[in-house]
């Protein structure tokens, strides 16, 4: 394999790695939040998907206002050592 293919291969393993790490740091808590339940409220957010509603409000306010923000930052903080 090319170096630049390996490179390549290498850093899309890591990202979804990271990805999925974020998702289950954001599931755990003293409020567990289901993964599917956090999955179909990313989705939501995105342009022209619109999933009816299935989860609790408060696990929504919980996941995008207090965890996300903590793990996001929690990322990237660590990102620059």
């Amino acid at each position: 394999m090319r170096p630049k293919k390996q490179v390549f291969l290498t850093l899309t393993i890591l990202a979804t790695l990271l990805v999925g790490v974020m998702f289950l740091a954001s599931a755990l808590g003293a409020v567990s939040i289901p993964l599917s339940d956090i999955a179909k409220m990313s989705l939501d957010k995105l342009p022209f998907v619109h999933l009816k509603p299935t989860w609790q409000p408060t696990h929504e306010i919980i996941f995008f206002q207090i965890r996300l923000p903590r793990v996001v930052g929690g990322a990237l903080s660590n990102a620059l050592f």
